[in-house]
């Protein structure tokens, strides 16, 4: 009725290495890794190796998880992450060689790239206009102008957009302290 089952790709893999080291069984994890692998399967997302690289240094076989380390180096948003999530592991230490791959670093001191930083690159982050507001022709901040006197009657910079088009204000929300309990 609903045939053979198909082949298994990467999220398979990736969904079962992650069951078995949320059922602490790091060794099971290991091996689907090393099946993924061998069927020259690959991550979707670099951020699916995350998972073999731990089944791997949890049983001992560093020297697996380090290669993989440079598939997530090609994105430095994932190499963060990456790093923040090995670093905040209990057993960090244990990591230690593949934190050290994420970060450039290699036994081969002719093969050192330089290390990262522990930010991910400008090119990831979302900038902000920090500029502040000019004079106007009088003299005065033109957006001090627009806050409101406590009289009511003025609009305030948030109520204005671009070409001092008004902007409509943001509905009342309830927040926590004003929710009553039920």
């Amino acid at each position: 009725f609903l045939g053979a089952e198909q082949e298994h790709g990467w999220c398979y893999y990736y969904e079962k290495m992650e069951l078995a080291l949320q059922m602490n069984d790091p060794e099971t994890a290991a091996n689907l890794a090393d099946e993924a692998l061998d069927k020259k399967l690959s991550a979707g997302d670099s951020v699916e190796l995350i998972p073999a690289i731990e089944a791997y240094v949890q049983t001992g076989r560093t020297e697996d998880a380090v290669p993989l380390t440079e598939q997530i180096r090609k994105n430095d948003y994932m190499t963060h992450q990456a790093l923040n999530y090995f670093n905040a592991k209990e057993d960090a230490e244990l990591y230690s060689e593949v934190i050290d791959a994420l970060k450039g670093k290699t036994d081969d001191p002719e093969n050192e790239e330089s290390e990262l930083s522990e930010e991910p690159a400008a090119e990831n982050t979302v900038s902000v206009n920090t500029e502040e507001s000019l004079p106007d022709e009088s003299g005065q901040d033109a957006a001090a102008e627009m806050i409101p006197d406590g009289a009511g009657g003025q609009e305030s910079a948030a109520d204005t957009g671009p070409d001092d088009q008004t902007v409509p204000a943001e509905p009342d929300v309830e927040t926590p302290d004003s929710m009553s309990l039920i």
